[in-house]
């Protein structure tokens, strides 16, 4: 399986970032503990504590960002372990290649050879799981259970999540092995508030415009560095008018800077935001392909002009006015926005633009992700495009030299995402799908069904094939 590197990268630190020592000192204390956990809803900081913590911690820390697409145990261990080595390196190398063989071993034995791995060494060190909330998978769950059950005391395991995962944390609390920050910690005081909107943003407020934008954002970070974007620009008056007018729930304050902010930005960078919105990660080079030649551009804000060479440029001006973008490795080439403002951006652009001009941006994405031989993440842009002729014939461009690097479950996956029919006509997808219920079968209870399905499936591929040799005589069925 291909490794993303990126996903193994501490997010850089940034200039606009408040010291928060009453939090970095909580963080220290919960290392005498098995578990720390990190739970809130989006745009409380959680990243941004960590990453600077992981900076001072005083130990090594391993990084994994996880996604949707990793909600499948073989690719979550394999992704584990690959942070892993990233401190220890060729640690786990017997594990690592028994999650890429056809025959896959039981979960909790692979998480026994990793504990039994993890127990051989010296020096402690941290593991930081960020974006927890992507898994739902039980078996993933219980095997990350099982592995803090018998966390070795050489390793201290950090969640961060939106939400509080199923991992027995009542029975970790009366056992006092977790340590738990959650919103009502990670909210700003008023003090640092001040800081960030004074010190930080240069804003020059006084002390009763602080207070009441630390009342009605409850000390959520996201919103105060959204509402100090809009208000960079603004006099005294301005700002002090932007305040009065400031109010209501998390919802609309979003809502409401969003269109704040957007309405503040270059028309070209307007339309780069929402046209890149689809994008998990980009770089220069792929935010060009994606927003080149797209005649159909999302309605924008009024905004001032100004003229940008091309996508790395406006990537550098994003990160220099700190507007919600994270870099994802030391050359600051990958990026990614924040997640909430992400979101936010995609909602937009779906109301601004006509579907045919998203199902556009999606296919070039997945179009540069497979010139650049990134295979998954071109599938999964196709598969986002919901044009399901492009995704078969992406697969089919690929789904052999991923099936030979036994990368079973996946295929399968991408096979069982498309239509039936889309399938059915196309005989080399029929036929790998039939392989891969075949070895899939032998991980499962249900073999008689799975068994069947291998069956159907060869039969349907015999189908295309005799379809496709009278309609194409003398054409190759497999190209």
């Amino acid at each position: 399986m291909q490794i993303l590197k990126t996903k193994l990268f501490i997010p850089a630190a940034q200039q606009s970032n408040v010291p928060r020592p009453r939090l970095v000192e909580r963080l220290n204390g919960g290392l005498a503990r098995k578990l720390t956990l990190l739970s809130a809803p989006a745009g409380f900081g959680k990243t941004t504590l960590l990453s600077d913590w992981a900076r001072q911690a005083g130990r090594p820390v391993a990084w994994l960002s996880l996604a949707r697409e990793d909600d499948d145990p073989i690719r979550f261990w394999s992704y584990f372990i690959a942070a892993v080595q990233t401190i220890h390196p060729g640690l786990c190398e017997t594990v690592q290649a028994a999650l890429q063989a056809s025959q896959v071993p039981p979960l909790d034995a692979v998480a026994t050879a990793v504990i039994n791995e993890l127990t051989g060494l010296s020096k402690p060190f941290i593991l930081v799981l960020d974006d927890y909330h992507s898994i739902q998978s039980d078996a993933i769950h219980n095997s990350i259970d099982y592995l803090i059950d018998h966390l070795p005391a050489q390793l201290h395991l950090v969640i961060v999540t939106r939400e509080d995962p199923p991992l027995s944390l009542s029975r970790r609390r009366g056992r006092a092995e977790v340590s738990e920050l959650r919103a009502v910690e990670l909210r700003f005081t008023i003090d640092e508030v001040s800081q960030f909107l004074n010190a930080v943003a240069g804003l020059g407020l006084t002390y009763e415009e602080i207070a009441a934008l630390d009342d009605r954002t409850e000390g959520w970070a996201v919103g105060l560095q959204m509402a100090a974007l809009s208000m960079r620009p603004l006099d005294l008056a301005g700002k002090h008018e932007f305040i009065v007018a400031f109010s209501g729930n998390d919802r609309y304050i979003v809502d409401y800077l969003v269109e704040e902010v957007l309405h503040r930005q270059p028309h070209q960078v307007q339309s780069f935001l929402l046209q890149t919105s689809i994008l998990e990660r980009m770089c220069g080079a792929l935010c060009d392909a994606v927003t080149t030649g797209q005649g159909d551009e999302p309605r924008q804000q009024s905004g001032a002009t100004a003229t940008f060479s091309g996508g790395q440029e406006i990537l550098e001006y994003l990160e220099h006015n700190n507007l919600f973008l994270v870099s994802l490795d030391t050359e600051r080439r990958w990026y990614r926005y924040h997640h909430l403002f992400a979101d936010l951006l995609k909602r937009r652009l779906l109301i601004t633009s006509t579907p045919q001009a998203v199902r556009s941006l999606y296919c070039k994405a997945s179009e540069w992700f497979e010139q650049a031989g990134l295979i998954d993440e071109a599938v999964a842009h196709a598969f986002a495009s919901q044009d399901f002729a492009i995704t078969a014939s992406l697969i089919e461009r690929n789904v052999l030299e991923t099936f030979y690097r036994s990368e079973t479950l996946l295929v399968h996956n991408w096979l069982k995402a498309l239509p039936e029919e889309i399938i059915n006509t196309r005989p080399l997808l029929c036929a790998v799908y039939a392989s891969t219920h075949m070895l899939i079968s032998t991980r499962e209870e249900n073999t008689a069904d799975t068994w069947t399905l291998t069956e159907t499936w060869l039969q349907r591929a015999e189908t295309a094939l005799l379809a496709h040799s009278e309609s194409h005589p003398q054409g190759d069925p497999f190209d």
